[in-house]
């Protein structure tokens, strides 16, 4: 048996230690749209009625889909597909620009703090601690990525500063 070292991580703060704080985000937020659109097959396959649940979901689309299924509402729908789509487009957009990650992280607050709300409304704190704990980790996951895509680009800029001229 050969002794096989591992790989050493990057250096904290480094380039490559940042990329892969924005790589890991854009993971996160990719995990959590599949989640969520594997529950809102669910319901849509299943019925309102069926209480099937996979681990986790963003919970405003998620709980649009719901209401759309209870109260016959479909322009619920609209909405969740709206927000399901921002969210999309900024997973696929990710490393263009440092407004698609914070764009995602600006929406997944507000779904946090709607989660919130229907935790406080519902009194379902005891029976969604998976969801809050899976909040938890996907908003921290986007708050590194973006702290990783501002320092990414400050530390591109600075290289850019410092360069000498090409020959």
């Amino acid at each position: 048996m050969k002794n096989q070292q591992k790989p050493t991580p990057p250096a904290k703060g480094s380039p490559e230690y940042q990329k892969n704080r924005v790589r890991s985000a854009r993971g996160s937020l990719i995990t959590a749209l599949a989640l969520t659109a594997v529950n809102c097959l669910l319901l849509l396959a299943l019925g309102a009625e069926d209480t099937r649940y996979f681990l986790f979901s963003i919970w405003f689309p998620y709980t649009k889909v719901l209401e759309a299924m209870l109260l016959g509402a479909y322009l619920r729908l609209v909405s969740a597909g709206i927000m399901t789509g921002v969210f999309i487009v900024c997973a696929v957009f990710w490393n263009k620009s440092k407004a698609f990650p914070v764009t995602a992280l600006v929406i997944f607050v507000l779904d946090c703090l709607y989660m919130v709300w229907w935790v406080v409304n519902y009194q379902a704190a005891a029976s969604m601690i998976v969801d809050i704990l899976f909040h938890i980790w996907a908003l921290v996951s986007l708050i590194q990525g973006c702290l990783g895509a501002f320092a990414l680009d400050k530390q591109q800029a600075s290289a850019q500063v410092f360069r000498g001229p090409e020959l």
